[in-house]
């Protein structure tokens, strides 16, 4: 159940970073506790200074899931597998309702939930304990003091430099850095002038990436051209060719199946339109493409199936987009050359031969706009993708154009599709690690 009114004072966690040690008996205590898996801990303890460098300031913070007032996987979650007990005010998860979609760890801007055996887990506030009037495990056994649990203020965490705060008022207090915490123990240059330490910064694993995503990029793909398509069909470019048109749906359904890690309970996915894009993308899609195979096999000329198709196919699209620029990202998306909107519209204006060259020039100085100004150059896989993509985008279709226009749209297709890869490569969503290691920038 949601809530709506903001409550000054709640009970929640308590973490004092002047005093953690970094020893991890809070994330012991979770496991003995809870019976956890390694490596699906549903407590983490970061550590601002990864290689413990002298230059850098070393402290530490102890995470687990906040049961936020304004729970962003709670109303963001497509199946509506998260509630919260009344009695111990715990977000929790209902494991018979979850489909391992992890839309809700890409909610969550501290990294609480956690997928294990293709279901999502995370801190229930060790709820029975709770309702024996004791501490959760974790708070129960710091040993230096510094978590607890007892009566908080909701505070705004804004002072807070390595910590995330998105406004959805999270059940924990955090208390400030002492001076003495935010320097160095040792300034090396105060020992040598000319002693310098290179230690390569430790990789941080991306929470979206393609190789686990690939079925979603493929499957936001294919609704796009399929979309762009049945536009271009409506404005008399090109003909229908149904058959093809809805295997094609089927099969992007099919594959988007493989992300979940649950995919018998996909039916799921659409118990939470009111608050869900996920939810609101699923309907939208089974909607759109019911409609026209209803209207196509039974022969049905309606102006109203008519209009009502081209609004659920852009509701489709939309849908689609909102989707990612909901989740916790370290930037927010605006626009994005291979967001489904503007591939759609893509698909739609090449049908358009005269227009085909201009419509081409046009997205791919688009797209060169973006990674020239948007993207990181030190990132190779990007980098090189660019090339390939253009290899398709341009050099292809120039050999090709006018003679086998098939070959250029296929080529213009493909460098759709990977364009498309490139969004999930460079969605960079922010997580506690990452916050740490900014705040020592």
């Amino acid at each position: 159940m949601e809530r709506v009114a903001i409550k000054s004072q709640s009970k929640g966690f308590i973490f004092d970073p002047n005093r953690c040690v970094g020893c991890q008996a809070c994330v012991l205590a979770c496991q003995f506790e809870n019976k956890t898996e390694l490596p699906y801990n549903w407590r983490s303890v970061y550590k601002s200074n990864s290689f413990t460098q002298s230059q850098i300031p070393l402290f530490y913070l102890s995470l687990a899931c906040n049961h936020c007032e304004f729970a962003p996987c709670m109303k963001g979650c497509p199946t509506n597998a998260y509630s919260r007990d009344l009695q111990t005010d715990a977000v929790l998860i209902d494991s018979r309702k979850c489909m391992g979609c992890s839309y809700c760890s890409w909610l969550c801007p501290y990294d609480a939930p956690k997928m294990q055996n293709g279901l999502m887990q995370k801190c229930h506030y060790c709820e029975h304990r709770l309702k024996e009037d004791q501490k959760p495990a974790c708070a129960l056994n710091c040993p230096v003091g510094a978590l607890d649990y007892r009566e908080i203020e909701l505070q705004d965490h804004k002072q807070i430099p390595f910590f995330i705060e998105t406004g959805i008022k999270p059940k924990i207090e955090i208390k400030a850095l002492n001076e003495n915490r935010k320097k160095p123990e040792m300034d090396m240059h105060a020992v040598s002038n000319t002693l310098e330490i290179d230690i390569p910064e430790a990789e941080i694993k991306e929470k979206i990436q393609l190789k686990d995503e690939w079925p979603l990029a493929l499957f936001s793909f294919i609704t796009a051209v399929l979309v762009g398509y049945y536009f271009s069909c409506l404005a008399g470019n090109i003909p229908f060719y149904p058959i093809p048109f809805f295997v094609a749906a089927l099969a992007g359904f099919g594959v988007s199946l493989l992300h979940l890690g649950k995919p018998g309970r996909a039916f799921h996915s659409i118990l939470n339109f009111k608050h869900s894009w996920l939810s609101r993308e699923i309907i939208f899609y089974i909607l759109f493409f019911g409609i026209m195979a209803f209207g196509y096999f039974v022969d049905i000329r309606s102006v109203f199936l008519l209009v009502l198709s081209i609004v659920l196919g852009l509701l489709c699209l939309v849908s689609a987009d909102l989707l990612y620029s909901k989740t916790g990202t370290s930037k927010k998306i605006f626009f994005h050359s291979g967001g489904t909107v503007f591939i759609a519209l893509f698909v739609f204006l090449i049908s358009f031969p005269d227009l085909l060259i201009l419509v081409v020039l046009a997205k791919n100085l688009i797209y060169l706009i973006r990674k020239l100004f948007f993207v990181k150059k030190n990132d190779q896989k990007l980098m090189n993708l660019t090339v390939i993509k253009l290899f398709f985008a341009i050099v292809i279709p120039v050999i090709a154009y006018p003679s086998n226009m098939l070959i250029v749209i296929a080529s213009l297709l493909i460098s759709e599709l990977l364009d498309r890869f490139e969004f999930y490569l460079e969605l960079r969503i922010m997580t506690p690690e990452k916050r740490m290691k900014e705040s020592n920038h």
